[in-house]
């Protein structure tokens, strides 16, 4: 193969051919002017490339698969730098016939966005498989210089199919054409249905080993433009390693032109050649740094300094008229053309030459003095105001300058009209009237004749009646118009208070009438202050109202002896030939006595079924106990719901206590029922008697369970 021609490459067109997809050992790319290659980088491809895609657009490949043919193309074109100078991308569809989708010579061989807006909208098809229209198509485009090829230029064609051609042989011919032509053919078979021993024939491979032949599926396809680039990358030629560029030396020219800076560089290791693309093929060369624009050396254009010129300074014009007929006057005159051309590459300004040469000149004389008008000086401050409220005045002076020995025939302030003295009127605000607060009455009586009381005084007339900013009353006597001092503070006397009863003691006897005592607990206050004592108290209180410290009181008053208590109700009648029956408890005193009054009563129901009576606790019994039973049921009283025939309580003496709610015992005086009928109830409250089971050596026993023991 012939020598590669030295082309110059833009400055920012020799990026990698893959930029950021390829490690630099498999990057298409060549130094820019100003980029740095290190001594122990690898050697990378050469970028002048003339690159045909060949796609096929068979039935086979269905709508849904050709849109990720169209994204691999997308990204294909995306990943390379495609300007003129460097890779050319045509592209070639195939089926049952080949079309040119474009050419390298189409604006969109160059232009990455033309491209892609192509690939996206690159209509489908579909047809039978004819790869070797694809091929020869590919080398006409590869090495038609009218078609945008360029001559020298290493050509890499990129085959893309997912299955057989339907003419093997012709595809295997027309692929041996093309790499006999010296183009490097790599294969990307895509799908189930790929041949790969004609894929690898395509690429020129005779063994299943080869790296010019790629294989994926459908869903990754658009992943393997890294591979393709890679493979092809295998069998190009190899550029020179450059050094870094030399920063740019100084600029060289003439002052006041346009110069030249120069940077070098140097070639660190030689090129290499690639694989021939055919056995009779030429090996690529790659390229010298020689011959990698801009070769060895590069240039740029620089500014060089301007010629060094002095300024020009002109001459004096003619001086002005004076300034004045009197006094100091003064005229001047200027240069005419100052400071132009000014000065230029490091000359002297007019100020820096010697001696220096100023734009103005100007003259002065004093003449005659000029008559002088005085003038108005700074008034002085205000003097103080003659009053502070309710209206005063103020004024203030100025003096005229200059002195009137000074004016040569000028006028005084006066003389011209100029006051010299202002007065102005100040504090007319109403002065303020403070409230009227009075004075202090005298302190009223104690509120307490001993354990301290309080006394108060008080400020009259209070009125609100404060003007024009005066002080309120508040204001004044912050403590307010009442002042409070304490008085007769020593303790009152304090009499004692006697404690709360203690309980009962025992009583003397347990039935037929005792006695017993209690008495107060501590004080609930000792007598203090000169107080007095219980004992005091009582000397003076009347009889009647003394306080009483010890109280005595009767206790079980009850007779002894035992009795029956109330009959229960009867039961229920299961039928009218059956028996109802209704039984009473029994207290017994410890003389051990047997009960005198029945406890049990039977009763037929025939009879109580005959009256349609609803109660079954009817007064058709007998005796309710005790000695002397009538045989008609006992009168009996109930209080709060309590019923008659209630098994509780004590009896001492012959008086039955029956426990009942609320802290009361109902009770049945007397020593039998008819007793009880006699007396009455009784209702004894919780305190004046002792609960039943407090009671020594009683007992309450059920009829029921021992009625036998008591019947009599």
């Amino acid at each position: 193969m012939a020598p590669l021609p030295r082309r110059r490459l833009a400055p920012c067109r020799a990026l990698s051919l893959l930029v950021g997809l390829l490690a630099a050992s498999f990057a298409f790319s060549s130094l820019q002017p100003g980029a740095t290659t290190s001594s122990g980088q690898d050697q990378v491809c050469t970028s002048l490339l003339d690159v045909m895609l060949v796609v096929d657009e068979s039935g086979s490949i269905g709508t849904s698969n050709f849109r990720k043919v169209r994204q691999f193309i997308e990204d294909f074109v995306n990943s390379m730098p495609i300007p003129p100078e460097d890779v050319r991308v045509g592209l070639i569809t195939f089926a049952t016939r080949s079309k040119v989708r474009w050419n390298l010579s189409d604006p969109k061989a160059t232009n990455p966005s033309l491209a892609i807006s192509a690939a996206r909208s690159l209509s489908y098809s579909t047809g039978v498989t004819y790869t070797h229209y694809g091929l020869q198509d590919a080398k006409k485009l590869l090495y038609d210089t009218n078609a945008g090829a360029r001559n020298n230029v290493p050509k890499l064609v990129l085959v893309m199919t997912d299955g057989a051609s339907n003419l093997p042989s012709q595809t295997r011919s027309s692929a041996a054409a093309l790499r006999d032509a010296g183009a490097i053919v790599v294969v990307l078979g895509v799908g189930s249905g790929v041949n790969s021993s004609e894929c690898r024939s395509i690429a020129g491979c005779s063994t299943s080993n080869c790296p010019r032949y790629l294989q994926s599926n459908w869903s990754n396809v658009t992943q393997q433009v890294n591979g393709i680039i890679k493979a092809a990358c295998k069998d190009l030629a190899k550029d020179a390693v450059c050094s870094e560029w030399s920063e740019y030396g100084p600029c060289v020219g003439e002052c006041g032109k346009e110069g030249v800076q120069t940077s070098t560089r140097v070639e660190i290791s030689p090129q290499k050649p690639g694989s021939p693309p055919c056995p009779t093929c030429e090996a690529p060369r790659g390229r010298s740094c020689a011959e990698q624009p801009p070769g060895l050396t590069r240039t740029q254009p620089c500014t060089m300094p301007v010629c060094k010129t002095d300024a020009h300074c002109g001459e004096f014009g003619a001086w002005s008229e004076w300034s004045t007929t009197c006094g100091t006057a003064t005229r001047k005159r200027q240069r005419e053309g100052y400071n132009s051309p000014p000065a230029a590459g490091g000359g002297l300004s007019c100020m820096e030459q010697n001696p220096p040469k100023h734009e103005f000149e100007v003259e002065t004389v004093q003449k005659s003095p000029c008559p002088v008008q005085q003038q108005p000086g700074p008034w002085s401050e205000w003097t103080e105001c003659s009053a502070t409220c309710g209206g005063g005045t103020k004024h203030r002076e100025r003096e005229g300058l200059p002195q009137e020995g000074e004016l040569y025939g000028g006028q005084t302030l006066e003389q011209q009209g100029i006051a010299v003295r202002e007065t102005a009127s100040c504090s007319e605000n109403p002065c303020p009237i403070g409230a009227t607060c009075g004075e202090w009455t005298e302190y009223s009586a104690c509120s307490r004749t001993c354990g301290g009381g309080t006394q108060e005084r008080k400020r009259e007339p209070w009125l609100d009646n404060a003007q024009h900013g005066g002080r309120t009353c508040m204001e004044q006597y912050p403590d307010g118009p009442i002042s409070v001092r304490e008085c007769n503070t020593q303790p009152c006397p304090v009499d004692e208070v006697v404690g709360d009863w203690e309980d009962w003691g025992q009583c003397s006897e347990q039935c037929g009438g005792g006695k017993r005592t209690r008495n107060r607990g501590p004080s609930k206050q000792e007598a203090m202050f000169g107080g007095k004592t219980v004992a005091q108290q009582n000397v003076e209180l009347p009889e009647g109202e003394k306080i009483e410290v010890v109280q005595e009181g009767g206790c079980n008053e009850v007779p002894c002896g035992p009795c029956t208590l109330p009959f229960s109700e009867w039961t229920e009648c299961e039928s009218c030939s059956g028996h109802r029956t209704r039984e009473s408890a029994v207290a017994f005193d410890y003389t051990d006595r047997m009960c005198s009054g029945d406890t049990h009563e039977v009763h037929s129901c025939e009879e109580y079924c005959s009256q349609n009576a609803g109660g079954g606790a009817g007064g058709d019994g007998g005796a309710g106990g005790g000695t002397g039973g009538s045989g008609e049921e006992e009168g009996k009283e109930e209080s709060s719901g309590f019923p008659t025939a209630a098994v509780a309580g004590g009896v001492a003496g012959g008086v039955l206590a029956i426990a009942a709610g609320a802290g009361a015992f109902y009770g049945l005086s007397g020593g039998s029922a008819a007793a009880a009928t006699e007396a009455g109830a009784e209702v004894m409250t919780e305190a004046g008697t002792s609960n039943a089971a407090e009671v020594e050596k009683e007992s309450l026993i059920s009829a029921g369970e021992q009625s036998e023991m008591w019947a009599s």
